[in-house]
C-alpha cells in the first residue's frame, strides 16, 4: 500500500461539508480520509490568491486520494455593523437612551453608528435591534428625523464593526453585492460546485446569483426571518439550503431554533433539495 492509499469508505448518503481556513489548510488530507465530500471557502476572508491556492491543493489531495470532493465557496452578502466607538468599544447600561443613526463613521457620546444607508425608515416604535450578534439589545422608542432613539434592553459591551440583527424589521439591502459579483465570477472562473448565498431573504435574490454563475449548484443560506417567510419561493429558485443557526438564532431566539430547523429540513426534503447544516 502506497503512502497515497487510504481504506474505502462505506457508501454514505450523509456528506460532510468542513471549511477550508489558514487553520485547517495544512491538514486537506487527513480530512478528506476521515470523509469530508465538500470542502467550504468562506469568501468573507482571504484574498483570491489565498482561494486560488485552496483550491488547487484540494483538487490535488483529492485525485491523488481518489476521491471525489466538490468545493463550495460562501459569498460574504451584505455587511450589517456597526460604525467604530472612541476607544475601540462601548459600554451600554440596561435602561440606558441611545441614538442610532446611519453611517460608518466613529460615534459621538450616546449614540451607535449603523453602517446601513437610511437605517430610519425600516425602524419603528417596538422594533427590536440587536448588537455584537445578539450578546446587547435595544428596542426602537421613536424616531426624529434620521436618528432613531432606543432604549437598551440587553446591556454590554458593543465593539467597533460588530455585527447587526433587526429581527421585527424589513431592512433593504442589495443581495447580490458588488463584492459578492466579484465572487461569483471567481467561482466561474476556478469551476466550483457550489455557490452559498448569504442573507438570502427572497427567490429573485437567487435567480440573480444564478444569472452570474455558470452550472454551479446554488445554496441558499438560511439566517434571516425574510427567508423563513419566503421559503417555499426560495426552495423552488435554489438547488439547496444551509440553515446558518447562528444569524437566525439571533433573528428569531435560541428557544425556537431547533423546531424551525426541523421545519426547514423537511420542506426541503418534501421540495427534493439538500439541506447542509
Amino acid at each position: 500500500m502506497d503512502g497515497d492509499s487510504v481504506p474505502e469508505q462505506p457508501r454514505s448518503f450523509t456528506k460532510i461539508v468542513a471549511t477550508i481556513g489558514p487553520a485547517s489548510e495544512g491538514c486537506i488530507r487527513e480530512l478528506v480520509a476521515a470523509g469530508m465530500s465538500v470542502a467550504r471557502l468562506n469568501f468573507s476572508h482571504g484574498e483570491p490568491e489565498e482561494h486560488q491556492a485552496r483550491i488547487e491543493t484540494i483538487r490535488q489531495v483529492a485525485q491523488s486520494m481518489r476521491r471525489p470532493v466538490g468545493i463550495m465557496g460562501d459569498l460574504p452578502g451584505p455587511k450589517m455593523r456597526t460604525g467604530t466607538f472612541p476607544g475601540g468599544h462601548v459600554d451600554l447600561e440596561e435602561g440606558e437612551s441611545v441614538r442610532l443613526r446611519s453611517g460608518g463613521g466613529t460615534a459621538l457620546a450616546g449614540e451607535v453608528l449603523l453602517d446601513i444607508p437610511d437605517i430610519h425608515l425600516s425602524l419603528d416604535p417596538g422594533h427590536r435591534v440587536s448588537l455584537a450578534d445578539g450578546q446587547v439589545e435595544l428596542v426602537v422608542e421613536k424616531t426624529y428625523g434620521e436618528v432613531v432613539q432606543a432604549r437598551v434592553t440587553r446591556a454590554g459591551a458593543v465593539g467597533d464593526r460588530k455585527g447587526i440583527h433587526f429581527p421585527d424589521s424589513d431592512v433593504q439591502y442589495e443581495v447580490p453585492t458588488d463584492e459578492d459579483r466579484r465572487w461569483i465570477q471567481f467561482a466561474v472562473d476556478h469551476q466550483l460546485d457550489f455557490i452559498g448565498v448569504s442573507f438570502v431573504g427572497n427567490a429573485s435574490e437567487i435567480e440573480h446569483v444564478r444569472s452570474l454563475a455558470g452550472t454551479q449548484a446554488i445554496v441558499a443560506k438560511i439566517e434571516r426571518r425574510q427567508a423563513i417567510e419566503h421559503l417555499a419561493e426560495i426552495l423552488e429558485a435554489a438547488d439547496g439550503v444551509m440553515v446558518a443557526r447562528g444569524d437566525l438564532g439571533v433573528e428569531i431566539g435560541l428557544a425556537d431554533l431547533p423546531g424551525l430547523q426541523k421545519m426547514i429540513l423537511e420542506r426541503t426534503l418534501d421540495a427534493r433539495k439538500f439541506t447542509i447544516t
